[in-house]
């Protein structure tokens, strides 16, 4: 498979690629340098669950406001 790079720089990543190892907007790469070669390496996995869907866990359990102690009487 082959790619052009645009005048920005940026090079688009095979549909084929990108769903073989599941790919999505948003994942960070690492750009590495080897001699005449450009290699992209994805760092971590992102987390798939969206941040509502991490605060609504929270419910129930009381977070200080930002300007109250988190200890109070320490």
């Amino acid at each position: 498979m082959t790619a052009t790079m645009s005048t920005k720089g940026q090079v688009v990543i095979p549909r084929a690629i990108r769903e073989e190892l599941e790919l999505k907007p948003g994942d960070d790469f690492e750009v590495v340098r080897r001699q005449d070669e450009v290699v992209l390496r994805r760092i971590g996995n992102r987390p798939r669950r969206k941040l509502s869907e991490h605060l609504k866990s929270l419910r129930g359990i009381a977070i200080p406001r930002w300007d109250e102690p988190l200890f109070p009487g320490a």
